[in-house]
């Protein structure tokens, strides 16, 4: 119930904030009030981005220990480190490096991590 009544706080807020005279983007309104408004936005971004992160990390230790045959994190360390260590290289090489993959990867499995 918090839950929802955090997100639906935010989309009133973002649709109250986005000005009626023509197609503009409620979150570039909201990063140009300045102040609280555009930090808590630029916070909930980034706690967005991370959960993403970390859950295709989560997935793909995973995918990793079924590959393994294992539960036990010692027998697979090289594939574990292959996990966090991919994904950290992709982002080192390009800021925009983990939103085009999400891009790619298409509205309906980012929708789920959701």
């Amino acid at each position: 119930l918090l839950l929802l009544a955090l997100q639906l706080g935010w989309s009133c807020l973002g649709i109250a904030l986005a000005p009626f005279g023509g197609p503009r983007d409620p979150l570039d309104v909201l990063l140009s009030a300045g102040g609280p408004v555009a930090a808590a936005t630029v916070a909930l971004g980034a706690c967005a981005t991370l959960t993403t992160v970390i859950g295709t990390n989560a997935a793909l230790r995973a995918f990793w220990s079924d590959a393994c045959g294992t539960r036990r994190a010692e027998l697979c360390t090289p594939a574990f480190a292959l996990t966090a260590l991919a994904p950290a290289l992709l982002a080192a090489a390009s800021k925009d490096a983990i939103f085009r993959a999400l891009d790619f990867a298409g509205a309906y499995p980012v929708a789920i991590l959701w």
